[in-house]
């Protein structure tokens, strides 16, 4: 029997814990985030946001993880490259192996990835130690563990054309590559293609890690031809994730384009991208949960969702679209677990303020509008993985150009662990100088009971 019972810490620990990790990180917007509803309006100073004072009379959310860890950091420098989506698992020794890719500014002034770095901690996330690198110019990195064995899959950066800046063969058939660590991550196999492209389409990416799913003796998960269509991918385990004869993959699929979606006043732009989805399933069925980019992002909160058909055999799967339905936080990447002792999908999200720019007075005339509102993370729960019931913010910074975003989930015992993609002076949200790690400790008492009572 879950404990149902909404985990509470005391409000004067939690105006310490959480003034002290804003003052760590330098993220004062953290110690923002609630108001005061008698002095909403009373301007403070700078000094008074950064040192979290007067806290204790404001009304606000509980943070779920007020005191998170850093796995690493660059200087706020251009000249000291930028990171990207992070990775997380769990190794049956208990320890934690995070991944990131790296990229750097050219003197060109192009940008691309270069790097991925790997990180153990066997403390609980407590403390990381880098313990290798690996020269892929690889968009993001996808960790796996099967049988005890760490697995990397990825693919590489599809806007890069330059040889002498690509670890990857440049020969038209991009797909996908995958390799293998026997030592946590330490040192790991030469890097093999297991699908490949044709003509050059499609150029696979995979974006930041979205959940993959272990089904019928197959490993599924997704990739898409450059953000625009979304492809389901299996692969028999029994074959090896090494192995190319073990792996499948469907068809492209393109999102239907109904104009009832798109914001008529202003020019947003009308292409639809789709990518980063997730594969859960859900009464027996393979859903996709994918990110739905839709206005540049203004319409917010719609994900895209697709179902995986396999018959089982040598076949490739198949993928079809079934509707856009409305998930917080669609836009940006989110991430889907599901807990079986709670019975419950949990989806950690970033959700949008005010997407579409209808309020436009004040500090909103100033922001940047270039991607998404990156701000904020919330942690959901749901029945059927569609419809979803907050359960409390996980972080969330003030600055505009500050991020927590990209969350990578794994449920650890009673708890539930993430790796999140920060940006704290990088002064872009969208290529960030911190790699966050995030621990929400039990987590199942923070839903309700929503089965019906007949």
């Amino acid at each position: 029997m879950i404990n149902r019972k909404k985990v509470r810490i005391g409000r004067r620990g939690f105006v310490k814990t959480l003034g002290s990790a804003s003052v760590a990180l330098g993220l004062g917007p953290l110690t923002v985030a609630g108001y005061n509803r008698a002095s909403a309006h009373t301007k403070r100073s700078p000094e008074e946001v950064e040192s979290g004072s007067n806290l204790s009379s404001r009304i606000g959310p509980e943070w779920l993880d007020p005191d998170y860890r850093i796995i690493d950091q660059l200087p706020p420098d251009r000249a000291n490259g930028y990171f990207m989506a992070p990775s997380l698992v769990k190794m049956p020794s208990g320890t934690l192996v995070a991944a990131a890719s790296w990229g750097t500014h050219y003197p060109d002034g192009e940008k691309g990835l270069q790097m991925l770095f790997f990180y153990r901690s066997t403390d609980n996330g407590a403390t990381w130690e880098k313990v290798s690198r690996l020269p892929y110019d690889s968009c993001e990195p996808h960790l796996y563990v099967h049988e005890g064995r760490l697995y990397l899959i990825i693919t590489p950066q599809h806007s890069n054309h330059k040889l002498e800046r690509s670890y990857f063969p440049r020969d038209d058939k991009w797909g996908m590559w995958t390799c293998a660590s026997d030592d946590e991550g330490a040192t790991w196999t030469p890097v093999r293609r297991v699908i490949e492209g044709d003509a050059g389409y499609p150029r696979h990416a995979a974006g930041g890690q979205v959940a993959k799913l272990e089904h019928n003796g197959k490993l599924y998960l997704t990739v898409s031809h450059r953000f625009q269509k979304l492809a389901a991918a299996s692969c028999d385990l029994e074959q090896g994730i090494l192995n190319p004869d073990a792996w499948r993959i469907s068809e492209m699929v393109e999102l239907p384009n109904p104009p009832e979606l798109f914001y008529k006043p202003r020019d947003y732009g009308s292409r639809l991208i789709v990518f980063e989805g997730n594969v859960v399933k859900v009464a027996g069925r393979l859903l996709v949960h994918a990110r739905a980019i839709i206005n540049r992002g203004a319409t917010a909160n719609m994900g895209a969702i697709f179902e995986i058909f396999d018959k089982g055999d040598s076949e490739a799967p198949r993928l079809e679209f079934l509707h856009f339905y409305p998930i917080p936080g669609g836009q940006m990447k989110y991430y889907i677990l599901y807990d079986e002792p709670s019975q419950l999908y949990w989806m950690a999200s970033t959700p949008a303020t005010n997407s579409m720019f209808l309020k436009e007075d004040g500090p909103w005339e100033e922001a940047d509008r270039r991607y998404q509102e990156r701000r904020g993370m919330m942690l959901w729960y749901s029945v059927d993985s569609l419809n979803w019931i907050p359960a409390g913010w996980i972080a969330f910074a003030q600055g505009w150009n500050q991020s927590f975003h990209y969350p990578v989930m794994v449920i650890d015992g009673n708890d539930i662990v993430l790796v999140s993609r920060t940006a704290r002076h990088s002064g872009n949200r969208h290529d960030v100088d911190l790699i966050t790690f995030h621990h929400i400790r039990e987590f199942r008492n923070l839903a309700m009971n929503l089965t019906p009572i007949p």
